[in-house]
């Protein structure tokens, strides 16, 4: 799995690039943000086009990640989800919880909102 993030309107752009997030994968995902979470980077989207499959550990963590930003006056959104994703947020409800966006640029949008 290769992770990578852009700054742009001080929110970094998460990029996760794997066909899968699943368990170990999701350790690595969550040690990436919580780097620049201590680097006092609060403001996330992540763009998950490349990801097809993820799994209960892949939600929880994301959960995790948002409500640590949330503790830190940040936010989080997901954008470019694929149908199976959606439906797995769908199911777990965690569409009422995360934010999630259809494209980069909504959700970008979004998040700018709340820096300061």
């Amino acid at each position: 799995m290769d992770i990578s993030h852009r700054l742009v309107n001080h929110c970094a752009i998460i990029d996760v690039e794997a066909g899968t997030v699943q368990h170990p994968q999701t350790v690595v995902l969550k040690n990436y943000v919580n780097h620049l979470l201590r680097a006092g980077i609060t403001h996330f989207v992540f763009n998950l086009q490349k990801v097809s499959l993820l799994d209960s550990f892949g939600v929880a963590v994301l959960l995790s990640i948002y409500k640590q930003c949330r503790q830190q006056g940040g936010m989080l959104s997901l954008c470019e989800l694929n149908p199976n994703i959606m439906h797995v947020m769908t199911i777990t409800r965690m569409d009422r919880v995360l934010t999630i966006c259809e494209n980069e640029t909504d959700a970008i949008a979004l998040v700018s909102q709340g820096v300061a």
